[in-house]
């Protein structure tokens, strides 16, 4: 544990002061420690003649700090007070996550999402293949930062979510698996979409007043992701493109509203249906909220902010393995204690007494929801309800990429298809000299399925691929898909000015003209003709201009862009988004005229396969510190004893967190 002292002053310092009541005085040293792991400053009152600590407190109650990178940046693009653009996504995660901030700490008293004052790291503009087991669309949050796909920093709910995983993890420790990760799952989504409908965002409103899946107009109320559904682009029942998670009516994502659901997801992929099953959470939540027609019964719902502070005390009396009946219990024993209290609850945002408070009639319905959705039943046994088997996967976008490198992967934008026993992938040559078929495997991030299979290394260039599941009578397909032969021979110049500009041609053979290339992927664009400048793992993307078979062209980025750690930097030539096939160097150098010299060209060689890339380590900021920090305390200190200035130190910097 690190520390400053940079403020040191003999004063009288009257202990009970501050509380209104008697006290003694002292003369005593007030010491101001800054912790640099907490970003905060503590004051430490330490007598001048006994050398006791009389009083220490923290200086910086419930500061919020918040720190932006890129995924290519190791300097940050926004700190705590920096101003912002407005309409950006920088300015809307920063106010966003602010806004999370302040309802965690009005509600719960919870300081940041570590409940230490700790930093909110966001990574934003995260492409896919950039980070270890990551596709977008997603967000996440990992460790101590969150991260997300381009444009996902716009969507509150969403920015609200992954805080929430963080705020969980902090407070209740609820393992990532089977109940209890389906109600870290559904905490998250409370957190987010309470966010979301405190701000006030217009199609949240009104309140639904049926459990219809197609909605009509823009009422997106409880409707998870919605901002960025066109991302997304997973349809509910009705066919809309809405979003991913419905929790008013979980059915309409094919998830369960309660334990005796047959979507009820009983088996181990998805953590053991993690995202299906925080559907009966949610959809208890949104009750409680809102009431409404369930299970031929009437609610009547509390209303947001009384529902909020129900469900944060809950929280805090969860354990990392708490199960649904465990769930039930300490909701209704969180709402019964602030009956009790006749507290007159806080408006989330803003802190102020809301004039809402929590009357036992509230409870009983509570208590009548958890009984409803089955929370006291018995789970996933022999004779509970079905696995979700019979439901009917659905491919919702794919094969990617369409021209591939023999023995490249290919994926597929899937739905329910986790809950199939197996999934086969079946080429036909288009020669009719072979038909292949391999096994297929199913991903799941946080809001979104992914299947995926690896091509035979094929004789011909042109074959097809269909897709099946369990009893080979269900198909998808067949997607046509070019297999590129292609090589890299040569490429000049080899080097070029740090601004970047440099024209860079490629000589190879077998180059297939793409349909285009966004240097920032999505999944419907893997089809890309691009060079790769600095590191793999950072996906620092050129797209390629097609000059004709034999010969492509590219222009280097700014060394400044992509800030590699030296000015020579690797250099890759790829024929999709996935994989490099060709290999090579380019050198940055100091901006100089350009001479007419002609360039020397240099061969590439082959590019290894490409392997999985690591998480990146969470961006590290400087720790506040004084403009006036002395050089050592003042002699006047030197009669302290050392084993007080420990105490006072440890005080400052961790008892009181």
């Amino acid at each position: 544990m690190s520390f400053d002292i940079p403020d040191s002053t003999l004063l009288i310092y009257r202990t009970g002061l501050t509380n209104g009541v008697e006290g003694t005085n002292h003369l005593a040293y007030r010491l101001i420690f800054t912790c640099s792991e907490h970003y905060a400053k503590h004051y430490v009152y330490v007598d001048a003649l006994t050398s006791r600590v009389v009083n220490s407190f923290r200086a910086t109650p419930h500061a919020l700090n918040r720190t932006v990178y890129t995924i290519r940046s190791r300097i940050p693009i926004y700190t705590e007070g920096q101003a912002t653009n407005p309409g950006s996504e920088v300015e809307k995660a920063v106010s966003t996550t602010g806004s999370v901030y302040s309802i965690m700490y009005n509600v719960g008293g919870f300081d940041s999402w570590d409940l230490n004052g700790g930093v909110f790291l966001m990574y934003l503009n995260v492409t896919s293949r950039s980070i270890e087991d990551w596709n977008c669309p997603n967000a996440a949050f990992y460790q101590k930062s969150s991260f997300y796909c381009p444009s996902l920093g716009f969507d509150v709910d969403i920015v609200g979510h992954e805080w929430g995983h963080a705020y969980v993890d902090s407070i209740a420790g609820l393992i990532y698996e089977y109940q209890s990760g389906a109600l870290n799952e559904g905490f998250a989504d409370v957190i987010g979409e309470t966010l979301q409908l405190l701000l006030n965002v217009p199609e949240h409103f009104p309140v639904r007043d049926t459990r219809d899946c197609y909605l009509s107009g823009n009422n997106r109320r409880w409707i998870m992701g919605d901002i960025s559904a066109s991302i997304f682009e997973v349809p509910n029942s009705a066919g809309q493109i809405i979003g991913i998670r419905d929790m008013y009516n979980p059915n309409c994502f094919s998830d369960p509203t309660s334990t005796t659901d047959p979507r009820l997801h009983c088996s181990s992929s998805d953590s053991g249906g993690v995202h299906s099953n925080s559907g009966i959470p949610n959809q208890g939540y949104t009750l409680f909220v809102d009431g409404g027609i369930y299970n031929n019964q009437n609610f009547t719902g509390v209303g947001l902010i009384k529902a909020f502070h129900v469900y944060i005390r809950g929280l805090t009396k969860h354990i990392p393995s708490t199960t649904f009946t465990q769930h039930a219990d300490f909701i209704l024993a969180a709402c019964q204690e602030l009956v009790s209290a006749g507290i007159n609850l806080k408006d989330p945002l803003t802190g102020v007494p809301s004039g809402e408070v929590l009357t036992s009639s509230d409870c009983t319905t509570l208590s009548s929801i958890t009984d409803t959705l089955g929370l006291h039943n018995p789970f996933c046994t022999s004779t509970g309800p079905p696995t979700t088997s019979n439901i009917p996967g659905l491919v919702i976008s794919g094969p990617f990429p369409r021209f591939i490198l023999p023995g490249e992967t290919i994926i597929w934008e899937t739905k329910n298809f986790d809950t199939f026993n197996s999934i086969i992938c079946i080429y036909n040559y288009l020669n009719g000299s072979e038909i292949s078929y391999y096994s297929a495997e199913v991903y799941l991030n946080e809001y979104t399925e992914f299947t995926y299979c690896l091509t035979p290394v094929a004789n011909t260039s042109e074959i097809t691929v269909s897709l099946s599941y369990d009893d080979g009578l269900t198909y998808f397909g067949p997607y046509p898909l070019t297999v590129v032969f292609v090589t890299g021979e040569l490429y000049f110049p080899t080097s070029g000015p740090e601004d970047g500009g440099t024209l860079v041609s490629i000589i190879g053979s077998g180059f297939v003209e793409s349909s285009g290339c966004n240097p920032e992927f999505t999944v419907g664009d893997p089809d890309c003709l691009c060079c790769l400048f600095g590191d793999i793992q950072q996906d620092y993307r050129v797209p390629a201009t097609f000059i004709n078979s034999t010969t492509i062209t590219c222009i280097s980025p700014s060394w400044y862009d992509i800030t590699p750690l030296n000015k020579t930097v690797d250099f890759y030539v790829m024929a999709t988004y996935w994989e490099p096939f060709a290999a090579g160097t380019f050198r940055y150098v100091s901006n100089t005229p350009v001479t007419n010299n002609p360039p020397t060209p240099n061969r590439l060689t082959t590019a290894p396969t490409r392997n999985q890339p690591t998480l990146p380590s969470p961006g590290t900021t400087q720790s506040p510190s004084s403009t006036e920090s002395p050089d050592s305390t003042p002699s006047s200190l030197s009669h302290l004893k050392v084993s007080y200035l420990f105490a006072a130190l440890w005080i400052s910097c961790a008892l009181l967190f």
